[in-house]
């Protein structure tokens, strides 16, 4: 598959260097999604080239499947900012917006850890499947479980906090940054949000089967898109000074 990305990222790469000009903030984004590939690439590489793959139980895994993970959503984001650089987006002004700005990227960060904890729990129940709830929490207990099992209460706690504080950051932007575009992100934010942790506890009861794995991956891919679309429209929304005037124009050029 990353193979097949890797030929649909040179066709965008040729076609858009072809639409767009030197210096563009659409080139800049192509540029950025085939290198976070590229690193995609090698680090799927590096994971058969030392074996961490299979059955292999070693730690050091899991920080290799998280950093593969956090890359990732660093490729999808750098999509996300193409398709909205090449529909006429603005380019980004955080500074703009200080308090909104801060209170995003700590919702990214989170979220990034997240995913982070998500693969390495994923990993945990793939190589070590509990035949019960009641084994997999007693195996949660156990001072002599392995290091993924050990890790894996964290992720919950961790995808509570951080719905928590995504739906309060999607809440303040649609209060402070009156934009179409703002409160469409902040509601679909919002309400993966929900589905995701709906659906974690049901992958929990479930005993993390791989098809539960898999869709519970693609909500967190879902949501960490939506995520990246209202950063872009919270961070290219004009300021409207006290008269109604609009102090800045949010488009490019």
């Amino acid at each position: 598959t990353t193979g097949l990305d890797g030929l649909l990222m040179l066709g965008l790469m040729v076609g858009g260097f072809r639409c767009w000009p030197k210096g563009s903030l659409a080139r800049r984004g192509m540029v950025c999604s085939m290198v976070f590939l590229l690193i995609e690439a090698a680090i799927g590489a590096a994971l058969v080239k030392f074996e961490l793959t299979a059955d292999n139980p070693r730690p050091e895994r899991a920080w290799v499947v998280g950093i593969h993970l956090v890359n990732t959503f660093f490729l999808l984001a750098a999509l996300c900012a193409t398709c909205w650089w090449t529909g006429g987006g603005a380019q980004l002004r955080p500074k703009d917006r200080p308090a909104q700005a801060r209170f995003i990227l700590l919702c990214m960060a989170m979220v990034c850890l997240l995913a982070a904890s998500g693969a390495v729990n994923a990993l945990g129940d793939t190589l070590f499947p509990s035949e019960s709830l009641a084994e997999g929490l007693r195996a949660d207990r156990s001072t002599t479980a392995h290091i993924f099992i050990k890790l894996r209460v964290w992720h919950p706690v961790l995808a509570i906090v951080t719905g928590i504080l995504c739906i309060v950051m999607a809440g303040d932007c649609r209060q402070s940054v009156a934009r179409p575009g703002v409160s469409l992100w902040a509601a679909r934010l919002q309400g993966l949000v929900g589905i995701q942790l709906l659906f974690g506890f049901l992958n929990f009861v479930l005993l993390a089967p791989i098809w539960a794995q898999l869709v519970h991956l693609l909500l967190a891919d879902l949501l960490w898109m939506s995520l990246v679309f209202l950063a872009l429209e919270v961070w290219t929304a004009p300021i409207i000074a006290e008269g109604g005037d609009i102090c800045r124009v949010g488009q490019e050029g």
